[in-house]
């Protein structure tokens, strides 16, 4: 990537073919994608608000997230971007979103939040046509769904845990940390990571933890993990 921005996420559909998202914030954000596997990249899409998450369903249906509570959405692989409108839960509400978990041509679920004590999360049962909101009070950072109704959310001091589709949420044991990311090998089976250094597992999708790397002490040097990727049980970064 040629441009001066910050990359805040690269996922790729096989070999070849990857997609990456980031930007500036206050300035632009952008999409680039790849065709010989990470050795060139073009951009595809700029935007006037930095970008945090992009994924894709399938080889056609894919979105993205941002800034200012930016959705994008395409159905031709990336080469347009359609930008989608929620609804705002106070006018004037500003909240970046942060993460994507796409489930079916159908269903979407996006997370964000700022400042530690906003959460905000979006969710479409009709392939954007409309969004449906809900707030909380802990900033979100990631999010993943197992089906369409159980999803976990993770996030400033805490996990929250839904069963039927985010009209409620419970939240799990786990708590401590500023966690920022989540893998899933399957939908028992996940890892975890947070910003004061900690990574957890679960085998039981969030029943109970396991603490595998624990957090900064207060006399330790500071260790921060923003992301956490499994390909399998033995391989993860």
């Amino acid at each position: 990537v040629n441009d001066d921005i910050n990359v805040e996420k690269i996922i790729f559909r096989n070999t070849s073919l990857g997609y990456a998202c980031g930007g500036r914030k206050g300035e632009i954000g952008c999409i680039y994608t790849t065709t010989d596997g990470g050795q060139s990249w073009q951009r595809i899409y700029n935007c006037s608000q930095s970008l945090y998450d992009v994924e894709f369903l399938n080889d056609s249906i894919g979105y993205a997230c941002g800034d200012n509570m930016t959705i994008l959405k395409t159905n031709n692989g990336g080469k347009t971007w359609l930008l989608q409108h929620p609804y705002q839960p106070l006018s004037g509400f500003e909240c970046p979103l942060r993460s994507i978990c796409s489930i079916d041509s159908s269903t979407c679920y996006i997370i964000g939040g700022k400042g530690f004590s906003v959460g905000l999360s979006y969710k479409t049962f009709n392939a954007g046509n409309e969004w449906i909101y809900n707030t909380y009070d802990k900033e979100l950072r990631n999010i993943y769904f197992k089906d369409r109704h159980n999803g976990l959310l993770v996030g400033y001091g805490g996990w929250l845990k839904t069963t039927d589709s985010l009209n409620s949420t419970q939240p799990l044991s786990l708590s401590g940390d500023f966690y920022t990311c989540v893998s899933f090998i399957d939908p028992s089976l996940g890892y975890a990571c947070g910003y004061n250094g900690g990574i957890y597992k679960t085998t039981n999708f969030g029943n109970t933890f396991s603490q595998l790397l624990n957090e900064n002490s207060a006399l330790s040097d500071g260790r921060h993990f923003n992301g956490i990727d499994f390909k399998d049980t033995n391989n993860g970064c």
